[in-house]
């Protein structure tokens, strides 16, 4: 919902849009040129998503398929 809200507040619909939610994933579709700075607030914002005792930890990668993704 964070996300979302974030996404709407700056105004950044023509490079983000998330697609879908499984479980305590989320997949975007990301402008190639803005993934170096898009990714990192995501990955902010999931990880501040509850004050737990043990650590959020996400992972993010990117590629145009799910064969060739990488770490961001």
């Amino acid at each position: 919902i964070a996300v979302d809200a974030w996404i709407r507040k700056e105004g950044i619909e023509n490079n983000v849009a998330m697609l879908l939610q499984v479980h305590d994933e989320l997949v975007f579709e990301i402008n190639q040129k803005h993934v170096k700075t898009l990714a990192p607030e995501i990955r902010r914002m999931m990880e501040g998503v509850a004050d737990l005792a043990v650590p959020l930890v996400v992972d993010v990668k990117s590629g145009r398929d799910w064969g060739s993704q990488a770490p961001v």
